[in-house]
């Protein structure tokens, strides 16, 4: 008999030995009946079929959280249907990259409606996501339609620009109890900064009470004066009345420069009058 681990929350598998799990074993994953109360679980294996993942989430009874960075899969797609979750399985927390087959992992979290009650979606874009950002934005924007109004955080981590499939393809618009929005930045110009304040402007003013925006360190602090005006009189109506927090940070670089940071707090003044005026901009926490 297998013994219960009642103490161990949060279980990390890194790698699985192809053909150590069987496709159509019925108990391929019985001895985790010792993790009962696993509630966070961390993925970046290889698996058989979607199956056998899918498996491997609906045997743990108090799985909350869900991470995956890089999953890969020997027989590629789902049928929906092939597992049915536990009739209490909630998934309230879900990250994930763009790396090797997480488009599959997607699929399944849409098609068993497992992610309909999720809270939280991270997500880190990296470089397949820009190699086919269609089915991404085709991927994310039926999660964020699944998930509904049990949204209430998204945080997106771009690492070059936002693409204009994201803002043409993916709309908040459905996250109608959002109350923060993360967007991470890896670039800046001009374009991206008309790219954020299209995502901004497609969340819900009613519930939104944060945004935040990280900006890459660059040696000359430059944000677009119109678009920054836009943005800075979108989030200062009064549709936004419960905002309270738009922080911007800048990254910080290896070498540390005062002068630069002063910049940076300088301009973001400038260039957000009046969110500084209601004391709601926090500006330049360097990390």
């Amino acid at each position: 008999m297998t013994r219960k681990l009642p103490q161990v929350e949060v279980l990390h598998i890194n790698y699985l030995e192809v053909g150590s799990v069987h496709a159509n074993a019925a108990d391929v994953f019985l001895y985790l009946t010792a993790f009962t109360s696993i509630t966070h679980l961390i993925l970046g294996s290889h698996f058989p079929s979607v199956t056998v993942f899918a498996r491997l989430l609906c045997a743990l009874p108090r799985l909350s959280r869900l991470t995956c960075s890089g999953i890969t899969f020997a027989t590629r797609g789902y049928a929906q249907g092939a597992v049915i979750p536990p009739q209490q399985f909630t998934l309230t927390h879900f990250d994930a990259n763009d790396r090797d087959h997480n488009l599959d992992v997607f699929d399944f979290l849409i098609s068993s409606l497992i992610i309909s009650n999720t809270q939280y979606i991270g997500l880190d874009l990296q470089i397949l996501f820009y190699n086919d950002p269609g089915s991404f934005c085709d991927r994310i924007q039926r999660m964020l339609v699944t998930a509904g109004p049990s949204l209430t955080k998204i945080h997106v981590n771009f690492h070059f620009e936002i693409p204009r499939a994201f803002v043409d393809n993916v709309n908040l618009r459905y996250s109608v109890k959002l109350e923060v929005l993360s967007l991470t930045l890896f670039r800046q110009s001009a374009a991206q900064l008309v790219n954020i304040y299209a995502v901004i402007s497609q969340a819900s003013p009613s519930s939104l009470r944060q945004v935040l925006l990280v900006f890459p360190d660059i040696r000359d602090p430059e944000l677009d004066e119109k678009v920054s005006t836009q943005i800075d009189q979108l989030l200062s109506t009064p549709h936004y009345r419960i905002l309270s927090t738009v922080r911007i940070e800048i990254r910080r670089g290896h070498v540390q420069n005062k002068n630069l940071e002063d910049a940076w707090i300088e301009l973001l003044s400038t260039r957000f009058p009046r969110l500084c005026a209601r004391g709601v901009l926090q500006c330049a926490h360097f990390a």
